[in-house]
């Protein structure tokens, strides 16, 4: 059976179509032959455009009633047949050791287990999505979870400081970019070949901030959680980056020259909470 994975998160619902091929096998991974969409809405999506064959819609999702829209847009797309199987705790097959295990969200769990079913017993790795929010979390190769932290991601901290100011300006995805670009341009053409650490104008005062704010709240979380863990599992810590605002952290940081001294040690899965739920899918349809 065909499978669509979803992570349906604050701000955007992240699709991946995978074949029935690639669904049912019992090693395979996400390939070039597994198409991704990310869309704002269900609305957004053509259900009738789908093959006729009945799907299996497997979710993570931190937003409940997008849940509910999306059975209620199967049944009026005549898809009444398709299945929808909703990743809980129940089927995330980690150590949880956190003081309440059922309130951690599911898609940092999700991700963790796909990291995780990469590691071995003595290593360990500190798994990043950034997005609406971004978490920072530790999973070791026994499938542990060991907790982490949450902080607003970008967009969030855009918006807040527009609705919490009298007079700041909400910049959105497309002006941030703009002021990147221009950033970028301005560089070709300094001797120095790197930004003033300050700015001229609120706008690009913001963007700055913000931008180095996260990235410094970020370096700072992954140095700690390092140094933290035991030295065997330290010596043995990956760092892998998912989410839909870690390009655009990136790419900013790079810009105004603030990127974490640990960046070049980084794997960046953008489909990571897709490989958690395939995984998740897979493992389920063998028992």
């Amino acid at each position: 059976m065909p499978v669509v994975l979803v992570d349906i998160g604050n701000s955007a619902i992240k699709l991946n179509f995978v074949s029935s091929d690639v669904a049912d096998s019992v090693d395979a991974t996400l390939n070039d032959s597994c198409r991704s969409q990310r869309i704002a809405r269900w609305a957004d999506f053509d259900f009738k455009a789908l093959p006729k064959a009945v799907h299996y819609w497997v979710t993570s999702c931190v937003d409940g009633a997008k849940l509910h829209e999306l059975s209620d847009a199967l049944d009026e797309a005549g898809r009444s047949k398709d299945r929808i199987r909703s990743v809980d705790h129940r089927l995330i097959e980690l150590d949880l050791e956190v003081d309440q295990p059922k309130a951690v969200g599911v898609d940092r769990l999700v991700g963790c287990l796909a990291v995780a079913e990469g590691l071995s017993d003595g290593e360990a790795a500190i798994v990043v999505d950034a997005g609406t929010a971004v978490t920072v979390d530790v999973v070791t190769g026994k499938g542990v979870f060991c907790g982490g932290v949450i902080y607003p991601g970008a967009d969030a901290s855009f918006l807040q400081l527009n609705q919490q100011t009298a007079a700041l300006p909400h910049l959105d995805l497309l002006a941030r970019n703009e002021i990147v670009a221009d950033w970028k341009e301005e560089i070709k053409q300094l001797a120095q070949g790197s930004l003033a650490p300050w700015q001229r104008n609120t706008s690009t005062a913001i963007v700055a901030g913000v931008y180095r704010t996260q990235l410094a709240g970020l370096a700072e979380t992954v140095s700690q959680f390092r140094q933290s863990l035991p030295v065997s599992l330290a010596l043995n810590c990956s760092i892998v980056l998912t989410g839909g605002g870690i390009e655009e952290l990136l790419s900013a940081g790079k810009v105004l020259d603030c990127l974490p001294i640990w960046i070049d040690e980084v794997t960046i899965e953008p489909d990571l909470i897709h490989a958690g739920l395939l995984l998740i899918h897979q493992k389920n349809n063998r028992n």
